[in-house]
């Protein structure tokens, strides 16, 4: 008898040793809420809860760099999670699904979606009378300010598709320095600043930029002289400014069969215009090695000759540049050439080299070019450059009817 009693209390001893060794069924849970965020176009924060039995991270796709989640994995429990999406680029909705993913493989997405709609409070403007575009010279620009009045923090600024070569900004807080680089064409250009705090609650200013050639830019002033003869310097700005109403700015050279074909039209002009105050600078692009050849030249045309009646030259000053030898179009490009043309000639985007004629006004700024790829070989050819001169002429300076 007390052998089967013995037996039986160890049978259910043993059996009860066996059921605390099986674990009860534990089941996985993860739940997010809520499942859909909206965000209006202004950059925001928003938070969702994410409630799981194990550890768990965020997927996000990689495309949605826009948006930044924090924290993105953690322990099992009830954790906040805050999201922050940057302002909207466009007017365009766009939209990410984020995956939240546990460590037992169970998975739940988050819709999340941002809209064209702004924040009525939101306010983005210009501090001051800043208009909707702003004219820049072609080089030597100073940095220019624009202060951002907004009440979005998250405002962020931006230039123009493709301009971000010559038009370049630093933020600081919430103003904007603004550089222009120096132009390198005869043409102009434009670009926008843009300051933007999402969607369409955006506020620009263009800046146009004057070409090298283009009307009422300012010329650079330079300085030529002759070779191996003091005193000789002779300043852009000296000739415009002396009691000048417009000068011509000619450039030619020696060896130039069209330049010395509409040099006696050059003359006509200056007879015709100087005494209503048109004035002329000459400029010679020669090359290195033919000094004797260019002064001989000058000579022979007359550019020297005295009138002895005044003891003064009949003509205007001329001066020469010299450019060394070598491959077209390189030798087209100096020092001089590129205060008008930026890197055009070197690039072929401009094919004319000489001649070439340029008029300024009393301050320097362009008023009219006369830039074209001339040929000037036959009658016909020479006078029709000469009458579009002449006419211009008299029509600026309202003379000679």
């Amino acid at each position: 008898m007390k052998t089967l009693i013995l037996k039986g209390s160890v049978l259910a001893l043993s059996l009860m040793l066996a059921w605390s060794c099986i674990k009860p069924d534990q089941t996985s849970t993860l739940t997010v809420s809520p499942v859909t965020i909206s965000f209006s176009a202004t950059a925001g924060e928003k938070t969702f809860t994410v409630k799981s039995t194990e550890s768990w991270t965020v997927e996000k796709p990689a495309d949605a760099s826009w948006l930044t989640v924090y924290p993105d994995k953690f322990i099992a429990g009830t954790t906040p999670v805050t999201i922050q999406a940057q302002p909207l680029p466009s007017s365009s909705t766009r939209s990410a699904i984020l995956t939240v993913r546990s460590s037992a493989g169970q998975t739940k997405d988050i819709y999340v979606e941002q809209q064209n709609i702004l924040d009525p409070n939101a306010y983005l403007s210009f501090y001051g009378e800043v208009g909707s575009f702003v004219i820049v010279n072609p080089r030597d620009n100073n940095i220019m300010k624009f202060m951002i009045n907004t009440n979005v923090p998250n405002w962020t600024p931006s230039v123009s598709e493709g301009d971000g070569d010559w038009l370049t900004y630093e933020r600081v807080v919430d103003t904007l320095f603004v550089s222009v680089a120096d132009i390198p064409s005869a043409a102009g250009r434009s670009g926008n600043i843009i300051a933007s705090a999402g969607g369409s609650l955006q506020i620009s200013v263009e800046i146009s930029q004057l070409g090298l050639q283009e009307f009422g830019a300012p010329t650079a002033d330079f300085v030529l002289s002759i070779p191996d003869s003091a005193g000789t310097e002779l300043a852009f700005s000296k000739v415009y400014r002396n009691q000048a109403r417009m000068t011509m700015l000619y450039i030619g050279a020696s060896w130039c069969p069209d330049c010395h074909n509409f040099l006696p039209k050059v003359k006509e002009l200056y007879e015709e215009f100087h005494p209503y105050g048109l004035n002329v600078y000459g400029v010679f692009l020669e090359t290195e090695g033919d000094e004797e050849a260019y002064l001989n030249y000058i000579k022979e045309n007359g550019l020297e000759d005295i009138d002895s009646a005044t003891g003064k030259k009949i003509w205007w000053e001329s001066r020469p540049v010299f450019t060394p030898p070598g491959p077209w179009p390189a030798v087209k490009e100096n020092e001089f050439t590129r205060l008008f043309y930026g890197d055009a000639l070197f690039t072929d985007e401009v094919s004319n080299y000489v001649p070439a004629f340029i008029l300024v006004d009393n301050g320097g700024r362009i008023k009219k070019t006369f830039t074209a790829n001339y040929r000037l070989r036959t009658e016909g050819e020479i006078f029709s450059l000469y009458h579009s001169l002449e006419s211009y002429i008299e029509r600026q300076l309202n003379c000679c009817q």
